[in-house]
């Protein structure tokens, strides 16, 4: 008996969790990549650290799992107890810091403008714009001033860390502001607060390649260097090129990412190819850990104790399949249950059933068994009438897809380094769920001879095949296929246009622009031939659109 898809329910050959089409909304569904997904070891050994705190509060919980971090030594030096003479902490910064608290508590935001001083010297400043920054260092993210306010309201507890300044600039290139968001904005979220395993493949590369985003610890260390990114210089590269400031920062983080850059240039790319998702946030100007809680994100508040934050800290600066940083990735899935999913919406999963009916209405012409485009993206195959097989697989933008058109079946698997990509843009109506979406993608290059009119990338393509020389059958089939990647390149660049205008003209900004599908009446799951009757009308009737405008 086979398995069943544990997103649309519908059967699959368990070879994977989820059928093509639930495979490829992971990411317009979670905003997060198969590789930021949860692993059965990564389940396992998270679980097995939470097991004996299960059932206490959030608070005992979060103790029992600090108590499993190892020596403070681990720790980058500024996050450590200070050592020697207690620091000297006076009455006056503790009132000014309870004044912090209670202006956050009535009026919901800190007073600006008033130098706020840190244990050893430091300062921290906000503007009216509620903007920070620490001894004239601009913080990219908000800090959770309210609970730093709390703990630096008592004369006793300013030696918790070594170095304040240092310690709060770490944590700010570590957590993201959050605001309260509904079911289906976290996968936005999620996509656009995490960070890359690293903002480069290769250590040689100074240019800012992925603009201003970058791993927190290089954050950290790059935020400290006196040289400062610009447009040829990323803030990653800057620090890379400090390792000795690395040295001095020390602990767990520095340690593996040192060895990383000064002995292990190949894990560049590994790690360039991946992305974090956010686990700490700010909300309401205190701490959050993000985890999944009844199949949602849910964010919880941190207990008030820089003895619990440093360690979440410090393993968030790990590099991505690092304990500290695999620990962090595992308890976003662990934290409410052994097996805690993240359950799509209501109508998302509507939209994933109707995604998988259209699919297996296409009988052999598609498949519900997901083909692998890379390591961290699952795709949908599809034939079209062409001839040509297209594999759909989701972008960086949560209402579009990417196709690559090869051209045969064998050819699917090795589309990533053999296959033409496609610009196909729909217009979705702003709402549209990413299901029904796929959906429309899925019907037109099934009917890529009929749906060409309507898609002036995908008539290139065809048309380049059409008046290539020699033919498909005038050559081996890898051959041909070069011949017209060439081809279609120069196409690309306008190497055709005189001709191709000639033939026939297209309106440059002309978009598909599916029906919703509420407008059609799905047929009875398994009636095959309703499905692709309905299907057919789809397209005559984006064709019937196309011909009145």
């Amino acid at each position: 008996m086979g398995e069943l898809c544990d997103c649309c329910g519908g059967a699959i050959s368990g070879q994977t969790s989820k059928c093509s089409g639930c495979a490829a909304l992971v990411r317009p569904f979670t905003g997060l990549l198969q590789s930021q997904l949860p692993t059965v070891e990564g389940r396992a050994r998270m679980n097995s650290i939470l097991a004996p705190h299960r059932g206490l509060s959030p608070e005992q919980r979060l103790a029992g799992l600090v108590d499993n971090a190892g020596p403070e030594t681990e720790l980058p030096r500024p996050f450590r107890t200070r050592r020697g003479p207690a620091v000297h902490w006076s009455e006056e910064s503790c009132k000014l810091w309870t004044e912090v608290s209670r202006s956050i508590r009535v009026y919901g935001r800190a007073i600006p403008h008033v130098p706020l001083p840190l244990p050893g010297g430091g300062r921290l400043m906000i503007d009216e714009n509620e903007k920070q920054s620490i001894d004239g260092i601009k913080l990219d993210r908000p800090l959770p001033l309210y609970d730093i306010a709390i703990w630096l309201s008592n004369p006793e507890r300013a030696g918790a860390v070594a170095d304040w300044s240092q310690f709060l600039l770490a944590m700010s290139c570590v957590v993201r502001r959050l605001r309260p968001l509904q079911e289906e904005e976290w996968a936005g979220w999620m996509n656009n607060e995490g960070w890359p395993g690293i903002d480069s493949p290769s250590a040689r590369i100074a240019d800012p390649i992925l603009g201003r985003l970058s791993h927190p610890f290089f954050k950290f260390i790059g935020k400290q260097c006196e040289q400062k990114p610009d447009d040829g210089t990323s803030i990653g590269y800057i620090a890379r090129d400090n390792p000795r400031l690395m040295e001095v920062i020390g602990g767990a983080p520095s340690e593996v990412w040192l060895e990383i850059i000064e002995h292990a240039e190949d894990e560049f790319g590994r790690l360039f190819r991946l992305m974090v998702a956010p686990r700490l946030v700010v909300l309401d100007h205190r701490l959050h850990l993000l985890v999944l809680r009844d199949g949602k994100p849910c964010p919880i508040p941190v207990t008030v104790d820089p003895k619990v934050w440093r360690v979440l800290l410090s393993w968030s600066l790990e590099p991505p399949g690092h304990p500290g940083a695999e620990t962090m990735q595992h308890l976003f899935w662990c934290w409410s249950g052994e097996r805690e999913n993240w359950m799509p919406s209501v109508r998302q999963v509507r939209s994933a059933r109707m995604l998988r009916e259209a699919i297996v209405g296409l009988g052999e012409n598609s498949s519900v068994e997901p083909i692998m485009y890379s390591e961290n993206t699952s795709a949908i195959p599809v034939r079209g009438k062409s001839g040509l097989f297209y594999l759909i697989f989701p972008s960086s933008e949560q209402c579009k897809f990417v196709v690559e058109a090869v051209p045969n079946e064998e050819s699917l698997s090795k589309a990533k380094t053999g296959g033409i990509q496609i610009c196909i843009d729909v217009a979705s109506g702003g709402d549209m769920p990413a299901g029904d979406i796929a959906v429309s993608y899925l019907l037109a290059l099934r009917n890529d001879t009929a749906s060409r009119t309507a898609i002036n990338t995908l008539d290139g393509l065809l048309w380049v095949i059409e008046n290539s020389e020699p033919g498909k059958d005038e050559l081996p089939i890898a051959e041909w296929w070069h011949s017209i990647t060439v081809n279609y390149a120069h196409f690309d660049e306008g190497d055709y246009d005189d001709e191709y205008e000639e033939e026939e003209e297209f309106d440059e900004d002309f978009e598909i622009e599916p029906d919703p599908i509420e407008q059609f009446e799905l047929p009875e799951p398994g009636d095959n031939q309703a499905l692709v009757e309905m299907i057919e009308r789809v397209v005559r009737d984006v064709q019937r659109r196309h011909r009145e405008e």
